[in-house]
């Protein structure tokens, strides 16, 4: 398609408002899985009593991990010392907080 005059380039109201309805809908669906496992997680995660028991809940393992700053490659090596080096500097320090938090 070739602009042959300058009203070529002019987007009308309704496709304007169509292209935000269509991105916003394909937000909502990408965002849909994340918000469930959030919800998920937010779940499990009432079930510790300490921070150190979070590592007895095998699924969460891999959003432990996520959250503990290595890069994938370092993951490949140091799982656990990831997942207890997460515990120690941050979880718990913050255990009031922890616990508030979780409900318990």
């Amino acid at each position: 398609m070739n602009i042959k005059i300058p009203e070529g380039l002019v987007t009308f109201r309704e496709q304007t408002r169509t292209g935000f309805i269509l991105f916003a809908l394909e937000k909502n669906r990408r965002s849909t899985p994340v918000i469930e496992s959030t919800k998920s997680f937010k779940i499990l995660l009432l079930n510790a009593k300490a921070a150190k028991s979070l590592l007895k809940i095998s699924e969460i393992r891999n959003a432990l991990l996520t959250v503990s700053g290595l890069s994938d490659k370092a993951l490949n090596y140091f799982k656990d010392k990831a997942v207890l080096s997460l515990i120690k500097k941050f979880l718990e320090p913050c255990r009031q907080v922890f616990c508030r938090r979780s409900g318990l």
